[in-house]
């Protein structure tokens, strides 16, 4: 059964300002039958039990905690209208705290984000070709934090007991840039009476998340541990549209190069030191009519 909620609140002491709050839950029906239990634990806010209950319950097949999963986002958009601009942000939430005491103690836990910003700029003849100008940035981490030595996190949109409702025809359900990942984006757009024109660059690390658990052993002599084969990703973009008549023709360009491509040497003990760089460039075109 899978149970969402979600409240966004407007203010009318700040215009243009949305806060919003979101909450899911899914679990698999015991004897498949529904209980009511099922249906509020959505409402509630920790909705796992307490720890010692869990420990004293403990089944060999699951505890009652990990039969659950529960996942909780808060956002923020602000937009001024005045200055054509905006920012938002999004915080989320794999698993719930079990309290108001694990929350406050440890807020960065299985958690992720999301903040961006784009700012209009009118053209300032009104006479010009140039309608607008945009400019947007943009930052997505996926990548958890260094509680992982101490307490266990879970890949984003994965759960241990609950295997279904995560993707939809093999795609993830959530950020592009896949799980245990992180992203940084910079855009610039040129928006005519009938045609526009972008730049665009973007860094992004392939489940880094990975490469920390696999590489947790030093070096024999150098005190360092593995960091010159993180997999990450560099996009460079051109794109544009033009419109004539009825027909709009759009073409988007990237320069993409994937750095220390497919960790070809994993589980293989070779020193890091002695490892080749294993670099692909992709040049992709996409025309559109």
């Amino acid at each position: 059964v899978m149970n969402g909620l979600q409240v966004v609140w407007s203010p009318g002491f700040a215009p243009g300002l949305h806060l919003g709050y979101t909450r899911f839950t899914q679990n698999y029906l015991e004897d498949g039958r529904l209980r009511m239990a099922d249906v509020t634990r959505v409402w509630r806010p920790f909705p796992e039990p307490d720890w010692d209950e869990v420990y004293s319950t403990f089944r060999a097949d699951q505890s009652t905690y990990e039969r659950i999963n529960t996942s909780a986002m808060a956002s923020l958009r602000w937009v001024f209208p005045g200055d054509h601009a905006e920012v938002y942000v999004e915080l989320y939430k794999e698993s719930v705290h079990e309290n108001l005491r694990d929350w406050i103690q440890e807020p960065q836990h299985d958690r992720a984000y999301n903040v961006g910003f784009q700012k209009l700029t009118p053209a300032r003849r009104a006479a010009s070709r140039l309608d607008f100008s945009r400019f947007t940035v943009e930052f997505t981490n996926l990548t958890p934090t260094r509680i992982d030595d101490i307490r266990p996190q879970t890949y984003l949109y994965t759960h241990k007991y609950v295997k279904q409702g995560h993707t939809n025809g093999g795609q993830v359900l959530g950020a592009a840039i896949g799980t245990g990942a992180d992203s940084q984006f910079l855009g610039y757009d040129l928006f005519f009476q009938r045609a526009m024109l972008g730049i665009y660059a973007q860094r992004v690390t392939v489940n880094d998340q990975f490469h920390m658990e696999l590489n947790q052993r030093y070096v024999r002599g150098t005190g360092y541990k593995e960091y010159k084969h993180h997999w990450f990703v560099l996009n460079l973009g051109l794109k544009g549209a033009v419109q004539r008549g009825g027909l709009t023709l759009m073409v988007d360009t990237t320069w993409n190069k994937h750095y220390n491509y497919g960790r070809e040497f994993f589980l293989k003990y070779v020193e890091w030191l002695d490892r080749e760089y294993n670099d692909i460039l992709n040049l992709r075109a996409d025309v559109r009519i």
